[in-house]
């Protein structure tokens, strides 16, 4: 379900799932990023910080816990879980989520560094995702 993006049907298996596995970084992760997605930042944040201090090489619980940093205000927080998470970014998207916490917290050079990365990557992926959504049409036989 949570593969699926099925969030709410999800968030009450994985709530479950971490109170009998509560040190699953992988369990917390996803339920921290479905909370964040279905709730509030506020409430996912605890989850993600679990999965990171068990799991530092988690990069997605990285990215989740910084985007919710980012909604409740701290950029300064977020800046180092954003760059620990910048190697799976394939989009682009974490990138811009540092630029702005960049700008957040007064760096400008920085913030202008990683908005021309979004923007090359950006550039880059449209062909990957037209290609992606091509192949999938279905057609009539």
């Amino acid at each position: 379900l949570w593969l699926d993006r099925d969030y709410r049907k999800a968030q009450p298996l994985l709530e479950e799932l971490v109170r009998l596995e509560p040190e699953s970084a992988e369990l917390n992760y996803e339920l921290g990023d479905t909370l964040l997605r279905v709730e509030s930042a506020e409430k996912s944040i605890p989850y993600p910080e679990k999965a990171v201090k068990s799991s530092p090489t988690l990069l997605p619980a990285h990215a989740s816990l910084a985007t919710a940093y980012l909604r409740l205000g701290p950029a300064e927080e977020a800046i180092p879980h954003l760059r620990a998470a910048l190697a799976i970014d394939e989009n682009g998207s974490l990138y811009y989520l540092l630029a702005r916490a960049y700008e957040k917290v007064g760096q400008e050079g920085l913030a202008r560094q990683n908005l021309q990365k979004f923007e090359q990557i950006s550039k880059s992926a449209r062909p990957r995702r037209q290609r992606f959504f091509e192949d999938r049409q279905i057609t009539p036989p």
